[in-house]
């Protein structure tokens, strides 16, 4: 078995596993949705169609690994966009700002699923781009908002977390560069 058949094994097991555990949670979004927007119950089900898409692909080796990698970064990065947007807009996507939270800190999962995906040069190219998105749509409702609409401590994390995916992003593309 050559190096990169070896490579493709490892991120097609890889790439199952994220699917699999990336199953539960629009399957919980949706088993709870009765009171979710249905811009929100819609999303999650297309994600849940694809993801299985994806497993079913993978499994069957009939999805190339090319397609595989987009997919897998691209459900990721909507399934994590789609709520931010909701967000900056209020439309009630998110129901409390410890939601926003739990999307920043899911948000971790794209670095390195970007250079996995994409290799060391595009995987810091995508992985800037997803970083300068994350912090243009959470910037301004974090710094606009109403007095005291806010959790500060929210608020607090999210700054954190935008110093923390820049160390993450360095430290991915040293290790991916050697």
């Amino acid at each position: 078995m050559d190096e990169s058949m070896r490579v493709d094994d490892g991120k097609r097991r890889a790439y199952l596993v994220l699917a699999t555990i990336g199953l539960v949670s629009p399957i919980a979004l949706l088993v709870d949705a009765s009171n979710a927007p249905l811009a929100l119950r819609v999303l999650m089900a297309g994600v849940v169609v694809v993801i299985v898409a994806v497993i079913v692909g993978l499994v069957t080796r009939r999805l190339p690994m090319g397609w595989a990698d987009l997919l897998v970064f691209s459900v990721l990065a909507v399934g994590l966009l789609f709520p931010l947007v909701g967000w900056h807009f209020d439309v009630g996507v998110l129901e409390a700002d410890r939601d926003v939270l739990a999307v920043l800190l899911w948000a971790c999962l794209m670095f390195p699923i970007a250079f996995v995906a994409f290799g060391t040069r595009r995987g810091l190219v995508v992985s800037l781009g997803a970083w300068v998105v994350l912090a243009a749509f959470a910037a301004p409702v974090l710094i606009s908002g109403p007095a005291g609409a806010r959790s500060p401590i929210v608020v607090n994390a999210a700054e954190q977390l935008a110093a923390i995916y820049v160390g993450l992003i360095v430290l991915l593309w040293l290790l991916s560069s050697r």
